[in-house]
């Protein structure tokens, strides 16, 4: 009984071993494919991933960045609600969720999950951007101008942040404003093209 209790104990550690070096190269295998410009065939392989390992975050994570690329809005959603239910703290998934409902024109569910992303990292820049962007759509032009202030904050470097600030501020006729946040669009490397409005302060 000993012996046979033995080899049980060892082969299960075998099979332990070799599930995650299968694992591990199935990863390989996906991050190859991504590489390639296959994203099909990277989803196939983080699905392997899942299969063997049905609590790995990050494989639900990468699937659902890849079939957002893919245009599967429903299906990388999914994923990224996947991964939040195995890590409840994940602050990417949750802006890219976002991100992805954005895309959905599910505009409520994107803001409620750049807040949850704001609640986790207040310091998140990208995320008070696009929610901002959202408000501004809404015609919560107070609240937008909110976000868009905290994102320039905390990154100062980001033009498209300025160009949008300051379009929002020509809708509340504080030109002056406005021209500012241009002048400041084109310092940090913002293309003038873009800006399609004439400024007084050109």
């Amino acid at each position: 009984m000993k012996i046979v209790f033995a080899f049980s104990f060892y082969f299960l550690i075998f099979l332990a071993g070799h599930g995650q070096s299968l694992k591990d190269e199935y990863n390989e295998c996906a991050v190859e494919r991504i590489n390639q410009g296959d994203y099909k065939g990277a989803i196939e392989y983080f699905t392997r991933v899942i299969e063997i390992s049905p609590n790995d975050s990050m494989a639900y994570f990468d699937r659902g960045m890849a079939k957002d690329v893919l245009k599967d809005y429903k299906g990388a959603i999914e994923d990224f609600t996947k991964q939040i239910e195995i890590d409840h703290e994940s602050v990417d998934s949750y802006f890219l969720r976002g991100i992805t409902k954005n895309k959905s024109k599910d505009y409520e569910g994107a803001i409620k999950d750049f807040t949850k992303t704001i609640e986790l990292e207040d310091s998140n820049a990208d995320a008070w951007f696009y929610r901002g962007l959202l408000k501004l759509n809404m015609k919560d032009y107070p609240n937008a101008l909110a976000d868009f202030n905290h994102a320039i904050n905390y990154n100062a470097n980001k033009p498209e942040y300025y160009l949008e600030r300051g379009k929002l501020k020509l809708v509340l006729k504080k030109k002056d404003d406005a021209c500012s946040d241009f002048m400041l669009y084109k310092k940090v490397g913002g293309d003038p093209k873009k800006i399609s409005i004439k400024m007084p302060c050109d």
